[in-house]
């Protein structure tokens, strides 16, 4: 893959975006791109691209901005944490390392939290990134782009634990023990006694794992040094699968492995990959609407997490 054969002419290549989840950073807008050439996109998952193919069209009345700029591109990207980290993070990183023409660069499109892992990770001389809100208020048209072929979900993850399978950072000063960890998000929209668990498990020795309190590479060495890991459901798993080759175990509703082709074409995918390490614990739901069986709210048993101690 490091020794690509990218032309030196490049071809007309727009990128149109759209709204894909929701973000609390204005500046950084949770979105989907798609790299249009020869007025054709790619997705590796057909039911996944019909579902975008409307979104995609709707973009078309956007003003556009012209990049002359000799360019690389990916045929997609999100800013959405989930699909970055299973569909995007591993490859951008690798492919800035590729053997590129002299004077081209790998544009490309991320949530603002990884861009110091990026660039430490990747090859900041060839890299360019494009601003989400920007990408998402217009249509960018590459004058002289290479497109370069769609990658895998797993090839993706495969080169993100590749890349920081021996991440090493820091642990943040605290005084609890790091051998087991409950990662979680701390919402309730997630798990209705989020309040009453924590409380628990702290009872019991474990750390709290905040990803969004941490750097990306601490939760990394949390979660991959850690005797016993325990995660709420949901994007945050990324990151379990990103650093972790022993098992671990995720709180989740009833009916997780009963995905349409469409749920498991959206996210269920990622959660297949290391599934043999993987163990469900099947938990009660309130019964309130969700998007997909991963977002569903539940009510965690305590004896649940007591019977893994």
């Amino acid at each position: 893959m490091l020794n690509l054969q990218i032309a030196d002419a490049g071809k007309r290549v727009e990128l149109r975006s759209f709204n894909f989840g929701d973000s609390a950073d204005l500046t950084n807008p949770s979105i989907a791109t798609v790299a249009l050439e020869d007025s054709m996109g790619f997705h590796n998952t057909a039911s996944f691209l019909k579902d975008m193919r409307g979104n995609v069209k709707h973009q078309r009345n956007k003003p556009c901005i012209t990049v002359d700029e000799p360019a690389v591109l990916l045929p997609y990207y999100t800013t959405h944490f989930g699909h970055f980290s299973g569909d995007c993070l591993g490859a951008i990183i690798a492919l800035s390392k590729a053997k590129l023409p002299s004077k081209r660069k790998l544009f490309y499109i991320a949530p603002n939290s990884f861009d110091h892992v990026i660039t430490k990770y990747g090859n900041p001389e060839r890299l360019q990134k494009i601003n989400s809100k920007l990408a998402l208020e217009n249509n960018l048209i590459f004058t002289n782009a290479c497109q370069l072929p769609r990658m895998s979900s797993w090839q993706n993850l495969s080169l993100c634990t590749q890349i920081f399978g021996e991440t090493k950072a820091s642990l943040p000063a605290d005084n609890t023990s790091f051998k087991k960890v409950f990662l979680t998000s701390g919402r309730s929209e997630r798990i209705a006694n989020i309040d009453e668990v924590i409380e628990f498990v702290k009872g019991e020795g474990f750390y709290i794992c905040r990803s969004d309190q941490i750097t990306f590479e601490q939760c990394l060495t949390i979660l991959r040094e850690a005797d016993l890991v325990v995660s709420e459901n949901g994007s945050i798993t990324y990151n379990i699968l990103i650093a972790r080759n022993k098992p671990f175990y995720i709180l989740s509703s009833k009916g997780w492995d009963q995905l349409s082709q469409e749920e498991f074409a959206g996210g269920g995918i990622y959660n297949a990959f290391k599934a043999y390490l993987t163990k469900y614990i099947e938990c009660k739901t309130t019964g309130l609407p969700s998007h997909h069986h991963f977002s569903s709210q539940i009510i965690v048993d305590l004896g649940d997490i007591r019977n893994l101690l």
